[in-house]
């Protein structure tokens, strides 16, 4: 079973999202659309204010609304702008999400930040690529996504995703580039679920659920 996900990651400006588009529709295989809302958990009682305090943490937990379809995703390992991690994903009945919500809550997970983004998919030569539009957001980013066996060369795989990227001219997130994102994704809309309820979740992200 193939169950690490190796992942390289770079940014995209407006201009540049839509030169990638327009090159994916014209020489890849596209392969969907979505519409995504996402639930990105931090441990603890707050959001860091800095998200390199978090560099230490392997568990990535998120619940995921794609497309009016819910899930559980778990990923592990160390992360970054391009990185290679564990991932497992539980399917949920989307009129379930919010006692996933309180779910989690009562294991201790309680603040994490929503966010939404609109996602397009290709296959290019082998690879899926995600053009992923993060809204209420100007910055946005590419990932190209391979999965592979543990006891495959993960670096090697790594170091062929970056050349095909280059390729194409796609980048790497550089220097502190990747930990801006995301800190610029943590004040879209803070969350702690001791405090505020799926009511309020739901008034801001009605499309998803």
């Amino acid at each position: 079973m193939k169950n690490i996900e190796v992942e390289v990651r770079g940014p995209l400006n407006e201009s540049e999202l839509k030169e990638a588009k327009a090159f994916f529709d014209k020489n890849a295989k596209f392969i969907k659309e979505k519409d995504r809302l996402t639930l990105l958990y931090f441990r603890g009682d707050k959001i860091p204010k800095d998200v390199s305090e978090y560099h230490g943490e392997k568990v990535d937990l998120r619940l995921r609304v794609t497309n009016k379809k819910a899930e559980m995703i778990i990923k592990y390992g160390s992360w970054s702008g391009s990185d290679s991690r564990k991932e497992i994903s539980l399917q949920i009945d989307l009129n379930k999400f919010e006692e996933a919500i309180e779910f989690l809550k009562n294991l201790g997970w309680h603040v994490c930040v929503a966010y939404s983004t609109k996602t397009h998919v290709y296959e290019y030569k082998e690879i899926e690529f995600a053009l992923v539009d993060i809204l209420n957001l100007k910055d946005n980013y590419f990932e190209a996504e391979i999965m592979a066996h543990e006891n495959e060369d993960i670096n090697k795989i790594k170091q062929d995703l970056i050349k095909l990227c280059k390729e194409i001219g796609l980048r790497e997130y550089k220097g502190n580039e990747f930990e801006k994102q995301c800190n610029d994704i943590n004040y879209i809309c803070p969350l702690d679920f001791n405090k505020d309820s799926f009511s309020d979740l739901k008034k801001k992200f009605k499309e998803f659920l």
